[in-house]
This record gives structure tokens, C-alpha cells and sequence, in this order.
């Protein structure tokens, strides 16, 4: 087996034989690659791999310097030995300023073992040195990882999370896509000060517990501050975000409990998606108002940065204090426009009014009063202004949606409701909105809300069986109202289909 590997490279052949006999007489276990030209040299070394090379000062049309530097870049850790016939002191010196390890006359290198005895030294102090080398960087990653952790969870902290964004953002590639998701135990400070501290750390360590098994090797989560860990998660779209977050948040409240008292700790979650190199402490801003967004509106929910968006614009018009609340989501939905998909834009306008139209029909029959009819008006007409903040892609997906993408749909409702609100509706409105996909079996009364929300639900759904959506095409009238009759009492009042089937026979969809 041969002992060392060792490049040649010399244009003389009767030089280049020499300096071989005396490197093999002194080491015959030697394995020598010969040649004698830059091009030669490039192309053996590019593929080959050597334990020191022996360079001729002289390789004309070329001098050892610009020689070293191109092997230097194709084997930067291979060690260099120059030989050159002349011993003027401005070729030694030019020699060693490229970073060789030696330089030896050519007159001593091809009698005796000297150049062996230089080339064998080069090798053990460039292997030393690489020792060293490895050493110094097992100790700077063991520093980085400890001055980059956070000692109560294990996770990354945020000064690591800092420099991972940083790096994230230098990356070129645009299809890859980031999701920022900050996590925040909701009610955090009652457990330090009704259970203890050490309650609030366990709870802490077994979120972020589950939080390390549910991401993947290449995702990072870090603690953030105080009880928020914030996940840097690779996400093609706010969909798949939302999906992942929401599992995480069921998984957390069923399986975390705070301290003696056994009661579950729950989490409000925040997404902003965007493509990595557009990941910045921008992303992780959007990210946090999400997650406010979510705090604000009943906790133990996620909540995107699309969301944020429709809410910010609503209180923004709703401050137009000379405007009706109708006027107020029409100018929303105007501001809103550019932004929004096709089917956003179908079912906050056409749809809404086609449900505004059937359920005051309804509300005729069913003889209710002043009050409650515009209540009716409004919160029909702008049942779905909640989808401003649901992904196009998801509403346009032409096949049904599975049980996770579901409830991401339904999170449309509480949205609405908070979008009214802010645009200055009642709170009968809103409430309303908000109901208007419940059962009629799963009501938890028989309020105003409630009976006007079972009206909005099945005008929506006779609207939605009989118009083209993504996913199916529309069926004749009095197969929708058969279908309603056939969940009356289930999912529908058997008082609205009933006061819904004449209306829906001569209902014509609004443009």
C-alpha cells in the first residue's frame, strides 16, 4: 500500500526523473503523479487528491506563483515544496510569499533524502495543522451552540435565530418559500402566579418538546422571548402553514397541563409566508401582529398575515366616521380589490348578494321585525367578507376540501365577524356572521342570532348548490331544495327551508 501520494511537476523530463529517483530512493512507498505543464498539473489535481506536491519554480510560460494559486484553489489544503535550479534570493523569497511550505535547490533536492526530508516535514505539519484545525472549529461550534441556546427549552434562542434569518435572506432561489410562525402560550403570567414558576417552565419545556418533534431537520425553531418560540418552517403556501400551525396548537392543548391544577395550556399562533430571500425581521413583524390578531379575537387560534391585513384595513375605514356600515365594507372590499382572487371577489359580491336576496325573502314569511331584517340585510350581504382573509388557492381548489383545509375555511366566519365589527356593524350583525355555518343542531339557543344565522345558512347553501363553483357544477332548484328538506332539522330549521323553497324556485342570481 503506497504510503503518500505526491504531485511532480517539472518541464525538464531528465530534471523531472531525477527529482522522482530521489524522492522513491528515499521513500519507495511513495505514489508520484508526473507533469510538466500548468494544463497537466490542473488536470491532475482537479480529480486527484495529494499529500504534498514538488513544483519547478520555472514552468514555462509561467513562473511557480501563478502555478501555486491555481492549485491552491483546487486542493487549498495540500502543502507545496518549490524547486528551482536557481538559489538568487528573490526566487526563494517570491517562492514563500504564495504560502509554500518550503523551497529547496534543485542541486540538494536530487542528491541524498533533503527534498524528501522537507516534503515529509511539509506533510506532517499541514496534517498538524489540520488537527489544529478541527480542534479550533469543534470548539467554536460547541461555543456557537452554547451561546446560541436557550438553556430552559433546548431550542435555538434568538440571537441564533437572528443570524438564520440573516442567512436565509442571501439565498437565491425564489421558489423556495418561508413560513414565519410565532407561538405564544396564552395566559401564561396566571401560571407563574397561581401555579409557580416551575409550573410555567415545564409548560414551556412541553411546548417545546412537541414543537421539536413536529418540525423537520431542516426547519428551525427558537425561543423567542418569555413564553414565544417563533419556527422558521419551508411552506409552499399560507395554506400549508396554517395547517401545520393548527395541528400543533390541537396537539398542545391536549397533551400540555399547567402544574397541580391539570388545566390545559393552549397557544395563539401568527403566519406570514414568503419566499426565503424575502425573510427578514419584516417576516417575524407580520408574523407577531398575527399572533395579536389571534390573542385579540379569543386565543388558542392561528391567525395569518392576510387576516391582519383585512382587519387593519377595515378599522381604517371604519373610521370614516360619515359612512353607514354597509358603506364602510363596500369601500373595504373597493381598497381590497386588486389584491383579491376571483373566487374572493365572487362570493363577497355576486354570492353575498344572491344570500341577501333569498333571506330577506325569508325573513318576509317568517314575518320578523324591523330590527332583525337589517340585521339580516347587512350580515347576509357580507356573510363571506370573511374569505379576505382565506388563501385564493384554497377557495379555488376544484375538488372537495379535506377535514384540515375545512377548518381553515370555517375560520372565515369568526373573521367576518371581527371585520364588521370594526367597520362599525352591531354586535347583532357580527354575531350573526360569525354563527352563520352552525347546525341548527348544534345551536346553543334559540336568540335573535341564532334564528337569523339558521336563515343565512340555508339561503347560503341553496346559492352555493345552485351556482359553478371550483368544485362542482351547479344543480337545478329543486334538486337544492330537496337537498335542504332532506337536512331539515339537522343541519337546516325545517321553518326556514320551508319558508326558503317557494323564494328558491324563482330566484334569479344577482349579477
Amino acid at each position: 500500500m503506497k504510503q503518500h501520494t505526491i504531485l511532480l511537476a517539472e518541464d525538464n523530463p531528465s530534471h523531472r526523473e531525477l527529482l522522482e529517483l530521489a524522492l522513491l530512493d528515499a521513500c519507495p512507498d511513495l505514489e508520484i503523479c508526473t507533469a510538466g505543464s500548468r494544463e497537466e498539473i490542473i488536470a491532475i489535481a482537479e480529480p486527484g487528491r495529494f499529500d504534498c506536491a514538488v513544483i519547478d519554480f520555472n514552468l514555462p510560460p509561467f513562473a511557480a506563483p501563478e502555478i501555486i494559486r491555481d492549485l491552491q484553489r483546487i486542493q487549498p489544503d495540500t502543502p507545496i515544496v518549490v524547486v528551482s535550479s536557481s538559489e538568487n534570493q528573490s526566487v526563494v523569497i517570491e517562492s514563500l510569499r504564495t504560502g509554500v511550505s518550503d523551497f529547496v535547490p534543485k542541486a540538494n533536492a536530487v542528491a541524498g533524502s533533503l527534498l524528501w526530508e522537507r516534503v515529509r516535514d511539509a506533510i506532517v505539519a499541514e496534517r498538524t495543522q489540520q488537527r489544529e484545525r478541527r480542534t479550533i472549529n469543534r470548539r467554536i461550534q460547541s461555543l456557537r451552540e452554547l451561546s446560541e441556546t436557550d438553556p430552559l427549552t433546548g431550542l435555538s434562542n434568538r440571537r441564533a435565530c437572528d443570524r438564520i434569518i440573516r442567512e436565509f435572506a442571501g439565498r437565491p432561489d425564489r421558489r423556495e418559500r418561508m413560513a414565519t410562525v410565532m407561538i405564544d402560550l396564552d395566559h401564561f403570567k396566571a401560571i407563574n402566579d397561581t401555579q409557580g414558576h416551575a409550573a410555567g417552565d415545564d409548560a414551556l419545556r412541553s411546548v417545546a418538546n412537541i414543537v421539536r418533534e413536529e418540525i423537520r431537520s431542516f426547519d428551525i425553531a427558537a425561543r423567542w422571548g418569555g413564553e414565544e418560540i417563533l419556527v422558521l418552517r419551508q411552506s409552499e403556501s399560507i395554506t400549508d402553514a396554517w395547517i401545520w400551525a393548527d395541528n400543533l396548537r390541537r396537539r398542545i392543548a391536549s397533551e400540555v397541563r399547567a402544574g397541580a391544577s391539570g388545566s390545559p395550556v393552549t397557544a395563539s399562533m401568527g403566519i406570514e409566508v414568503s419566499p426565503v430571500e424575502g425573510l427578514s425581521g419584516e417576516s417575524v413583524s407580520r408574523a407577531d401582529s398575527a399572533m395579536y390578531l389571534a390573542k385579540e379575537t379569543g386565543r388558542d387560534r392561528v391567525c395569518t398575515w392576510p387576516m391582519v391585513r383585512a382587519v387593519e384595513i377595515a378599522y381604517d375605514v371604519g373610521s370614516e366616521v360619515m359612512m353607514t356600515p354597509r358603506a364602510r365594507l363596500l369601500r373595504l372590499l373597493e381598497r381590497l380589490t386588486p389584491e383579491m382572487g376571483r373566487v374572493q371577489k365572487d362570493h363577497t359580491g355576486p354570492h353575498g348578494r344572491d344570500v341577501r336576496n333569498l333571506a330577506l325573502g325569508v325573513a318576509e314569511s317568517l314575518s320578523l321585525d324591523p330590527r332583525s331584517v337589517a340585521a339580516l340585510e347587512l350580515a347576509s350581504e357580507f356573510h363571506d367578507i370573511g374569505k379576505l382573509g382565506i388563501p385564493e388557492e384554497l377557495l379555488a381548489l376544484p375538488r372537495r376540501l379535506t377535514l384540515d383545509e375545512r377548518r381553515l375555511i370555517d375560520e372565515h366566519a369568526r373573521l367576518g365577524a371581527v371585520i364588521l365589527r370594526a367597520c362599525g356593524a352591531g354586535e347583532l350583525d357580527a354575531s350573526v356572521v360569525e354563527m352563520h355555518h352552525r347546525r341548527c343542531d348544534e345551536a346553543e339557543g334559540a336568540g335573535d342570532a341564532e334564528q337569523l344565522a339558521s336563515v343565512i345558512c340555508a339561503c347560503d347553501a341553496f346559492a352555493a348548490m345552485t351556482t359553478e363553483r371550483p368544485y362542482c357544477e351547479p344543480i337545478a332548484a329543486e334538486r337544492a331544495v330537496a337537498e335542504l328538506e332532506a337536512c331539515s332539522g339537522s343541519h337546516f330549521r325545517a321553518d326556514v327551508v320551508a319558508a326558503l323553497k317557494p323564494r328558491a324556485m324563482v330566484h334569479r342570481p344577482a349579477a
